[in-house]
């Protein structure tokens, strides 16, 4: 008689939950996350036998905490293993801690991306020629919480370490500088993105 037993998951697809039964979840272990100094949980999960879900980039939900799987599942032969479960794949926990917006240098449109990871290190001083900012702001965009990117940051553009509704002139240049100039008054804690990377589907960015 089968002694071991799994637990019920929820599985976030595109526009559903789905509960997914019987997930053996190991122990887990402490990885650094991609950004900052911070450590994330992470475990590896054996899937049931006929399950038919594509795990890859997925959202998950298990102990009232979300996770995302991490890279691809790895599946084994079903006639030569025992027991319940036959495929396995890593997930780590996301750690979200704010929001961020971001605006276009080329033409100044907003985008936003909710639930991301940020740690902002820069530090603030002031000398002769006015503010001065040192260190960076780190944001880790999570793509299975920001699905849409039709439209990526890059180097140059503007970011503001939370959700705003400002909106900049474009109408003639006079009007643009207008912008900047009180969008730079309002936000003085926006900073230019000066480094993007992918990295299991994420985007990391550096700004100062």
């Amino acid at each position: 008689m089968q002694m071991i037993k799994g637990i019920p998951i929820k599985l976030y697809l595109d526009s559903s939950i789905e509960i997914v039964e019987n997930v053996l979840v190991g122990e887990p272990a402490l990885s650094d996350s991609a950004i900052g100094n911070s450590k994330i949980i992470t475990y590896i999960l054996a899937i049931p036998k006929g399950d038919l879900h594509d795990w890859t980039n997925k959202k998950i939900e298990f102990f009232d905490k979300k996770f995302r799987t991490v890279g691809k599942e790895i599946q084994g032969i079903e006639a030569n293993i025992p027991l319940c479960w036959h495929k396995k794949i890593a997930v780590e926990e996301l750690i979200p801690n704010g929001n961020c917006t971001f605006f276009d240098s080329r033409d100044f449109t907003r985008h936003i991306y909710s639930d991301v990871l940020f740690f902002d290190n820069r530090s603030f001083i002031r000398d002769k020629t006015g503010e001065m900012k040192n260190g960076s702001l780190d944001i880790q965009i999570y793509a299975v919480n920001n699905t849409d990117f039709t439209w990526l940051p890059k180097v140059g553009d503007y970011v503001v370490p939370e959700i705003c509704d400002f909106e900049f002139d474009t109408s003639d240049e006079r009007k643009i500088s207008e912008s900047m100039a009180n969008f730079r008054k309002k936000y003085n804690n926006f900073a230019v993105v000066n480094s993007v990377e992918r990295r299991e589907n994420d985007i990391i960015i550096s700004a100062r």
